[in-house]
């Protein structure tokens, strides 16, 4: 058939996709490329000079080119035909074209649903709209996501990859490792330490660059943005000249100063033509830096960081989280052709995982805590300042939901409410507060001690607190200041160094940790109940959601495990080297913890954690101290440090 079969891909003159045989794939299309399955590779022909495959636009030599399509496989040639062109022929010929568009479209979209590995059913009904010559006729979604997929499930995940480079060549000398990784929210650079025991953890600081922010021409539709992402073309006018910058040129010319990659992961060529690294001549400007990733923590959602980069050092390891997603693919490539030396990994998609950085609090943070809103999937994350402020978020919120000064010193400890909206603080001025955050905002004082206030536990509508008086408080926030009368509050505890306290989620049980162990008392009428010995002063206490597991952190470094219903023997949980002040149960019965190194580890409670040798899992690392760890309803670790950072970790399965 005549040229029908092809359509023109000159890049300052797109032309207009669905509407018309001639039609070909616009300069958009283009841009998002694709292959159906893995991605293709850098088009043979200069896009201004060949022509365009009408189906998924890759680029293709007009004289002596293939016979079909090497991306899609539409027949660029056919037979002559004998006779006229009718209406019959012309017509049948628009049918097939508008069937390979719609499966080709359809396979992006089942892509970018997460199949073949994790789909969603709901976005893929939604980027369905997107289809050209749509909607999609009966069967063919169904049969987009039988495949065939050429894209195979990666083996390792990003960890087990650099843990596998600190081994090559010199495993004593390789110690630090930059990783940049590729997912659907964009590039983001992490960090790797091995620690002097030989566990490799994952730094809390990252930096990242979202999609919006590398590539303009991309839709502000989330949904939209992840179908041209992966390899979708939809149907949609071709942008204006010169408006947009085609994410295959950027990947192709990094050195641009309008190229997808950032300017910290690929400095510009300078300006004298010199290789970077090569001799500066006499009197010409200094070359930029090396490329590296140590620039300041951005938000999330990032943005792209602004100035030249810090000195740093080269990525290690590259990896594409979302294996034959077209452009991805391409950033993968671009980021091999910089950094030659790099390991090239393709590993799991993991859409479960949380965003590394939750929200970076510019003031610092002195507490945090976390729990369900209002509504089930819907999370309150509270931090307490230095300052005396508190602020309740939701994660990844550009601002707060609420936020308030409360202490003349430092928030100490926090413990939301989340059927009352309301959050109880206790701070270094020795005052305990209830603040109603999500009612009428107004804040008084429950209670004072001498000193500060160490924790404070919000249990059966009544809110316990412990102090550097020694004291344990019992106030009711019903009242207008101090406990209810006829109790046995305040309670004078063991030891004047009372640290840690915990309350069992019905109030009737308190343990109280100090600086010969964990006292456990009755919290109706104040009598011992038993003692608990540690060997060393307690710094932390956490409860399991059925009461039954405390866990005590230690400050020479160990952790103990009692089971407050057996009364058997603690288990015992080596691995950090400092006092552990901060702990937490999550789902499955795991067991975090945080030492004053700001290491992160964990471990499966119970008897199985305590098998010989077993030091759990490391899982992050802060460099300030960390000042709070929780798990959100969701099951994802938080941890914040004292420099604002709230970082959120997936917890490790199986351990």
């Amino acid at each position: 058939m005549p040229t029908a079969d092809r359509a023109p891909a000159r890049a300052d003159a797109p032309a207009a996709e669905g509407h018309g045989r001639h039609a070909g794939a616009s300069a958009a299309a283009r841009c998002a490329g694709a292959g159906n399955g893995a991605p293709p590779a850098a088009p043979a022909v200069d896009a201004s000079t060949g022509t365009g495959c009408p189906v998924c636009g890759a680029a293709v030599a007009e004289e002596d080119g293939p016979a079909a399509c090497p991306d899609c496989r539409w027949p660029l040639r056919a037979d002559p035909v004998l006779g006229p062109l009718t209406e019959e022929l012309l017509r049948a010929f628009d049918n097939r074209l508008a069937t390979a568009r719609r499966r080709y479209d359809l396979t992006a979209a089942a892509r970018a649903a997460g199949h073949p590995w994790h789909g969603d059913a709901a976005l893929y009904a939604r980027l369905q709209r997107l289809v050209r010559n749509g909607p999609p006729r009966p069967g063919e979604a169904a049969e987009a996501l039988r495949g065939p997929w050429r894209e195979e499930a990666p083996a390792r995940t990003l960890r087990e990859a650099v843990e596998a480079h600190l081994r090559e060549p010199h495993p004593r000398e390789a110690a630090e490792a930059l990783a940049v990784e590729i997912t659907a929210d964009g590039l983001t650079t992490v960090g790797f330490t091995r620690a002097d025991d030989g566990d490799l953890y994952e730094r809390a600081e990252t930096t990242s660059w979202p999609w919006t922010s590398l590539l303009p021409a991309l839709p502000t539709d989330p949904d939209a943005a992840r179908f041209l992402l992966a390899g979708g073309i939809a149907d949609r006018p071709p942008p204006a000249t010169g408006a947009t910058h085609a994410p295959e040129r950027a990947l192709t010319d990094p050195r641009r100063p309008d190229v997808m990659l950032p300017d910290a992961l690929c400095p510009d060529e300078p300006p004298d033509g010199r290789h970077p690294g090569a001799p500066r001549p006499e009197g010409s400007p200094p070359d930029p830096p090396p490329p590296g990733a140590s620039s300041p923590d951005a938000p999330y959602p990032a943005s792209a960081p602004a100035g030249p980069p810090s000195p740093g050092p080269a990525p290690a390891v590259l990896a594409c989280g979302l294996p034959g997603w077209p452009v991805p693919e391409r950033a993968l490539g671009a980021l091999r052709r910089r950094y030659p030396d790099a390991v090239a990994v393709r590993i799991p998609p993991d859409p479960a995982r949380p965003p590394r950085q939750v929200l970076r609090h510019a003031p610092g943070l002195s507490a945090l805590a976390c729990g369900p809103g209002p509504e089930p999937a819907v999370t309150h994350l509270a931090v307490g300042c230095p300052d005396g402020s508190a602020a309740v978020w939701a994660p990844g919120a550009a601002e707060p939901l609420a936020a308030r000064a409360l202490h003349t010193g430092r928030v100490t400890a926090l413990d939301l409410a989340p059927g009352l909206r309301a959050l109880v603080t206790g701070g270094s001025d020795g005052a305990v507060r209830l603040w109603s955050f999500g009612g009428s905002g107004r804040s008084r004082a429950l209670a004072w001690h001498e000193g500060w206030v160490n924790a404070v536990r919000l249990r059966a509508g009544a809110v316990f607190s412990l102090g550097d008086d020694g004291l344990l408080r019992r106030s009711d926030p019903s009242r207008l200041l101090g406990a209810p009368d006829g109790t046995v509050y305040p309670l004078k505890v063991g030891w004047s160094a009372a640290t840690a306290l915990e309350v069992t989620s019905d109030g009737r049980i308190l343990a109280v940790g100090g600086a010969a162990g964990v006292e456990l008392r009755d919290a109706v009428s104040g009598h011992r109940l038993g003692r608990l010995t540690t060997g060393s002063s307690v710094t932390g206490l956490a409860l399991d959601a059925d009461d039954r597991l405390l866990a005590v952190g230690c400050a020479d470094g160990r952790v103990h495990v009692h089971d407050l219903r057996r009364r058997t023997a603690p288990d015992e949980l080596p691995g950090h080297t400092g006092a552990v002040r901060r702990l937490t149960f999550g789902p499955r019965g795991l067991l975090a913890a945080c030492d004053e190194s700001g290491a992160i580890r964990v471990w499966p409670a119970g008897r199985a954690a305590a098998r010989p040798g077993s030091r759990g899992t490391a899982v992050g690392l802060h460099t300030a101290a960390v000042r709070g760890l929780s798990v959100t309803p969701a099951g994802h670790l938080l941890s914040a440090s004292a420099d604002g950072l709230v970082r959120a970790w997936r917890l490790p399965e199986p351990l």
